[in-house]
């Protein structure tokens, strides 16, 4: 089994390469695609663009050859007009030029694009066909792993067929036990918490009560402090009266803000103890009603299992005991045809030596008939013993049943009126803190208003003082304030004069800027005035010649637009076959992706499948390990009753098949009767021994009629 994971794994993981392998080189292709893809685009974008700067070229053609004719016409254009439009139109035609060389490179650009798609094709052929022999290969894979996973699920099955019913009812109670006693430690603790949270508390109400009343000495004094501070400032110097009013203000407002800082501190605090406390104490609920919960789900299951563990090996027993019957029925025949075959072979030496052995016959046949007398008792007391065997052990059975249901029934009242104990005593615990609570609110509540009382009357006394203070500086600002008025008034009064001189001076250089603008203007349109009828000159002169390079232009215009539909009608044939091949590689790029898309999920489905299945072997593997000692312990004890039994059942044989002169009418006792060494040993070796020697004893009473060590 070993080997063969080993190499479902190997396969696994060959498997796993070239499925990445694949992966990577449909990943490398896709990237191709879309490096493809995007360069068509850019090509068609290229396309569009020469298609629409051709469409302006040629408005803008028509517009100059409009213009042309309506300078014709009428014959006003200056010569620098018509050079300006000379050198647009000439590069007009470079730009055309530049597009018929565009239109050529994109046509190389798109062989080449063919060339790489043909590529492509190609190679996404192969890719498939690799993609079929891989999903071959894992369909092989999967099948080997279906057998694989069938074959542990017969050995699992072989196995809890065995020992599933050995192995759960002594760790459920052991489990039950370790329950019983944690809890049982847990209630300790709590009570031991809860009596530490009590002393806790008390220490934290005193620490607060004393904190609280430092607090309220050292607010007294600094509130005396700060109150004759302001009276000194106030009659020293009245020039600091906003700073001291300032610093007042913050003075009571620090007093306030850590008065309230204090009390809210200690109100969270005791509300988070409070709070801490109830949780708690409602978690020790919730765990104690989760324990009694547990423990008699606990003790349903194990009575039950109990008595189904009873009832199976009560069935046990009665296959026993019938296998033990038939075993016993299976020696009588094998007796009786001992026997018969003893007769026989004592007639033929009765007739070679009838005259010798006539006495010595007579006495074998009197000690036969006395043996099969004693065979039969032996038999007799054999199942009666055997029926006695099995009515104690059946009453003993049904008596450990009922000490047990008695037990358990026991530990159930006992847990029910400990737990019943305990959350009486948590409800208690619980109302003390709460009313030890309520009168710590109270007390804190009553020493908050004490001082709010006291803050108050000081804040009272502060803004009496602050008040008259003002009214003391009111008249000091006023004046202030008049001799501001005057000040304010003279200044805006010579600002003012200085705005109006200066006004006339900007009026000045603004008059004087103007008379010279308007000279250099009158100068100017002189000098442009010549400069045109120049110019008209010029073009009058220069226009025979533009209208003969206007004609020649017209004609290459022509070539032009022919040109140009041969141009657009390629360029709808090349955009055909792009759309095609884009929808092309499209369903291509699609297919890939579904096909990417399967294969990750088969992959992660395999992958699961095989750590399940290792996970299930390593649990299989550690199930072998705690179940083999108890298995072979059951086995070995089996394999010890059996063989007892079989001694007690080879007893009366081995006396009936014994000579003359060592038989005896007496039945040998079952405690006499040991089994071999090597079944005395234990283990699984004494059941494979226990087995060998009764396969001896039964070859033997086939072959010779008589038990194994006896003539």
């Amino acid at each position: 089994m070993g080997s063969h994971e080993r190499e479902l794994q190997a396969q696994l993981e060959e498997s796993r390469r070239l499925l990445f392998k694949s992966k990577t080189a449909i990943e490398q292709l896709q990237s191709e695609l879309d490096s493809t893809r995007r360069a068509e685009e850019d090509l068609q974008a290229i396309v569009v663009q020469h298609q629409q700067a051709a469409v302006a070229y040629d408005q803008r053609i028509r517009e100059l050859e409009d213009e042309v004719s309506f300078a014709r016409q009428n014959n006003t254009a200056t010569t620098a007009e018509v050079a300006d439009r000379d050198q647009a139109l000439r590069r007009k035609a470079v730009e055309m030029d530049t597009v018929s060389n565009q239109l050529a490179s994109l046509k190389g650009q798109h062989n080449a694009l063919q060339s790489e798609k043909a590529d492509l094709e190609d190679r996404v052929a192969t890719l498939e066909i690799d993609l079929d022999t891989k999903s071959k290969h894992l369909a092989k894979s999967q099948d080997d792993l279906r057998l694989a996973k069938e074959e542990e699920a017969q050995l699992d099955r072989l196995l809890q067929e065995r020992s599933l019913a050995l192995q759960d009812v002594t760790g459920r109670l052991s489990a039950a036990e370790k329950r019983i006693s944690e809890l049982s430690a847990d209630c300790a603790h709590l009570r031991t918490e809860l009596d530490e949270t009590h002393k806790a508390r008390a220490a934290e109400q005193e620490a607060h009560a004393r904190e609280l009343a430092a607090l309220n000495d050292r607010h007294a004094a600094r509130l005396a402090d700060v109150a004759a501070q302001h009276g000194r400032e106030l009659d020293a110097e009245r020039a600091k009266f906003k700073a001291l009013r300032e610093e007042g203000r913050r003075a009571i407002k620090d007093l306030q803000e850590a008065h309230e800082k204090v009390l809210g501190d200690a109100r969270a605090a005791h509300e988070r103890a409070a709070a801490k406390l109830e949780r708690q104490i409602e978690a020790g609920r919730a765990e104690l009603a989760e324990a009694k919960k547990e423990a008699e789900a606990a003790l349903a299951a194990r009575l039950a299992e109990e008595r189904e563990r009873s009832a199976e090996r009560l069935q046990a027993l009665e296959a026993q005991v019938a296998e033990r019957r038939a075993e016993l029925a299976d020696a009588k025949a094998a007796h009786a045809a001992a026997a018969k075959a003893q007769r026989e072979e004592a007639a033929e030496r009765l007739r070679e030596v009838e005259a010798r052995w006539q006495e010595r016959l007579d006495a074998a046949h009197a000690d036969a008939a006395a043996t099969q007398a004693a065979a039969k008792e032996g038999a007799a007391k054999v199942e009666e013993g055997f029926a006695a065997r099995i009515a104690h052990l059946e009453r003993s059975h049904i008596m450990k049943i009922e000490s047990l249901e008695k037990s358990i029934e026991e530990m159930a009242r006992a847990h029910e009126a400990e737990v019943a104990r305990l959350r009486e005593l948590a409800d208690r615990r619980a109302a003390d803190e709460r009313e030890a609570a309520a009168e710590r609110a109270a007390g804190l509540q009553h020493e908050r208003d004490e001082l709010e009382a006291a803050l108050a009357d000081a804040k009272d006394d502060g803004l009496s003082r602050l008040r008259a203070a003002e009214e003391m500086f009111g008249a000091k600002i006023e004046e202030l304030q008049g001799a501001f008025d005057s000040t304010q008034a003279q200044l805006e009064e010579s600002c003012v004069r200085r705005v109006q001189e200066q006004e006339a001076q900007h009026r000045a250089i603004v008059q004087d800027l103007n008379r010279k603008h308007d000279e250099r203007l009158h100068d100017v349109e002189r000098r442009h005035r010549k400069e045109i009828k120049e110019v008209c000159r010029e073009a009058e002169a220069k226009f025979a010649s533009v209208g003969q390079y206007v004609d020649a232009l017209s004609k290459r215009l022509a070539k032009r637009e022919k040109r140009r539909a041969q141009v657009g009608a390629e360029v709808g044939a090349l955009r055909g076959e792009l759309e095609r091949e884009h929808a092309r590689r499209t369903q291509v790029e699609k297919a890939l992706r579904e096909a990417a898309s399967a294969f990750k999920q088969e992959m992660w489905d395999k992958s699961h499948e095989l750590s399940q299945v290792q996970v299930e072997l390593r649990q299989l593997r550690e199930w072998q390990a705690k179940s083999l000692e108890s298995f072979v312990h059951n086995i070995y004890q089996i394999s010890r009753e059996h063989t007892l039994t079989r001694m007690a059942i080879e007893g009366p044989a081995a006396a009936m098949t014994a000579p003359p002169e060592a038989r005896s009418p007496v039945a040998q006792p079952l405690h006499a009767m040991r089994p071999p060494s090597s079944v005395r040993a234990g283990g699984a070796h004494g059941f494979g021994d226990s087995i060998s020697y009764a396969r001896g004893i039964s070859k033997g009473l086939d072959e010779s009629g008589s038990m194994p060590g006896h003539v």
